[in-house]
């Protein structure tokens, strides 16, 4: 099997989840829609869930896709291809990462929609809604602004978040009885230095050079629900975005997979 046949596979295997997931998301946000106009604008607030759930998705549907060659007993049939290791994974990692652009991007859109639905339904409301329209005013422009930004950081999270569960899968797999214990500590630690030294000068040194842009994000947004009902957008901050910053992230992700493509190819048993 040539590893384009091999694409293919994962991709029809997968497209009855898939074609639901995605119909559902679909609906969830026709309901917000008309739900804010019957109850309240603020229901609009409700949409972030779904991207909260997307940062999980990756990491779930790429588990179960790892997970099922062993549940389906064709692991034997799949680690026996003339492919090396680092293929197998990516031709899943594809699949599920493509799915979840689509997954990602109808989200976004969505979230767009439904946060002008709540600006004009505050229009409505008269002068007892104008600091709600000039705080959508302000979420709507920081939003369209670095949309882009969306497209960079939420990936590169629920990547992280996916090789490792990879990881710990792959542990108890070639580990016997400890190997989720030992994975679940390695990626804790891990991410747990990885967030001590994410602001340090060290770090500052391999990521703080070729400056894109400075973002302006507010440092909190807040939904006040009930008779005091209303939006409050915190202080403006500037967030500088670096070049250093996307190149060592993506070698970050690049090496995490280089690792599991090793462990898949050296350590992982088909029991």
């Amino acid at each position: 099997m040539s590893w384009r046949a091999l694409l293919m596979k994962e991709w029809n295997s997968s497209s009855v989840t898939f074609s639901i997931s995605f119909v559902c998301m679909i609906v969830f946000y026709v309901i917000l829609y008309y739900l804010m106009g019957r109850y309240t604008p603020f229901l609009f607030s409700l949409a972030f869930l779904v991207i909260l759930a997307l940062l999980l998705s990756l990491a779930l549907d790429w588990f179960s896709t790892l997970h099922k060659e062993w549940r389906e007993n064709t692991v034997y049939t799949w680690l026996n291809l003339p492919i090396p290791g680092w293929k197998l994974l990516l031709s899943k990692l594809i699949v599920s990462f493509v799915q979840f652009i689509i997954h990602l991007s109808t989200a976004l859109i969505g979230f767009y929609i439904l946060i002008h639905r709540g600006r004009a339904l505050f229009e409505q409301s008269g002068a007892g809604g104008l600091q709600q329209v000039q705080a959508m005013d302000l979420l709507t422009d920081t939003f369209a602004e670095h949309s882009a930004m969306f497209f960079i950081a939420i990936p590169y999270v629920a990547l992280l978040l996916a090789f490792g569960v990879a990881f710990i899968f792959f542990m108890s797999k070639s580990v016997r009885r400890l190997g989720w214990l030992i994975g679940i500590g390695i990626v804790a630690v891990f991410y747990y230095v990885r967030l001590k030294i994410i602001d340090t000068e060290f770090f500052g040194v391999f990521t703080e050079w070729g400056l894109i842009r400075k973002l302006e994000v507010p440092e909190q947004v807040m939904f006040a629900v009930g008779p005091e009902q209303g939006i409050h957008v915190g202080e403006v901050f500037q967030y500088p975005l670096y070049l250093g910053n996307i190149v060592v992230g993506v070698g970050l992700l690049v090496g995490i997979f280089l690792v599991l493509s090793w462990l898949l190819d050296n350590k992982v048993q088909t029991g």
